[in-house]
């Protein structure tokens, strides 16, 4: 077992993403109450049972995943460790071999990587990984690859990685 020297888990916490898919959701639970429970059409322009009852998957199943996101990085002395649940079933490993620079940075989410999750630009070798925020520990690979990692602890990851000699820039 290897000695974990810095290790940060963050959840989806926006209250306002939250606040908007609990509304949506009650929405939802008013409309397939009244229409399918109640028997009384919701809206001027009703839609069918079957179709109230299959949409509502959508809002439900955007709760649900949102409850479980989960992105969790931890820093030990073979490397970096990784995995953003449940899209990575396992951890995701970078060696300290492989990073030809790494540094804690601001960015801009909308603007650097159209915004937060898991987030690629095709045309380029960059790979973004966070959930809220502006601070990122920043990769940069050997093979030219960029990855960044988004981090609720810019001053503690910082102070990590410069007591283990590994900022590099």
């Amino acid at each position: 077992m290897h000695t974990i020297y810095y290790s940060e888990e963050q959840k989806v916490t926006n209250k306002w993403l939250w606040l908007l898919m609990a509304t949506i959701t009650v929405v939802y639970i008013y409309g397939f109450t009244e229409q399918l429970i109640l028997k009384q059409p919701f809206g001027q322009n009703p839609a069918p049972d079957w179709f109230l009852a299959i949409i509502g998957l959508i809002p439900l199943s955007l709760l649900f995943l949102m409850s479980t996101i989960k992105f969790s990085v931890q820093i030990n002395e073979e490397g970096i460790n990784y995995r953003f649940y449940p899209f990575h079933l396992s951890d995701k490993k970078i060696n300290w071999d492989d990073i030809a620079s790494i540094y804690v940075r601001k960015y801009n989410p909308i603007r650097e990587y159209g915004g937060w999750g898991i987030r690629t630009l095709s045309f380029t070798r960059n790979i973004a990984y966070n959930i809220s925020g502006n601070d990122g520990l920043q990769i940069e690979l050997k093979n030219g690859k960029k990855i960044l990692f988004g981090t609720q602890n810019p001053e503690e990851l910082e102070k990590y990685l410069s007591h283990l000699n590994k900022i590099k820039e």
